[in-house]
């Protein structure tokens, strides 16, 4: 009975941690991919501007950004995961399989 709580809570935490790898990467990613493309386009002074917040009405980069950045985050982030979790060991490694996109 011991061993069912046991799996039970640590697929409980397998999943929190998929979910924050999940959307941490994909908030990393756009932010990245946000900073870049503003920099391609504007340079530092646009760059500036933003971070001041003096450069305000201009949505359509911020969302052209994360539609680019969340994906690849969101992927990357799932991979990550993968990999720790088969490195430590918490879950099964079939259960790796079901919960990540990677089916090493």
């Amino acid at each position: 009975m011991i061993n069912a709580k046991e799996s039970r809570y640590r697929l409980i935490v397998a999943w929190i941690s998929w979910w924050l790898m999940l959307s941490g990467g994909a908030v990393v990613s756009a932010y990245v991919v946000g900073v870049t493309i503003f920099y391609f386009v504007g340079g530092l002074e646009l760059l500036s501007a933003i971070w001041a917040r003096k450069e305000q009405g201009n949505y359509l980069w911020v969302i052209t950004t994360s539609a680019a950045g969340i994906p690849a985050g969101a992927w990357c982030g799932i991979r990550l995961w993968a990999k720790l979790m088969r490195k430590t060991g918490l879950i099964s490694e079939n259960q790796v399989r079901k919960m990540s996109t990677n089916s090493k």
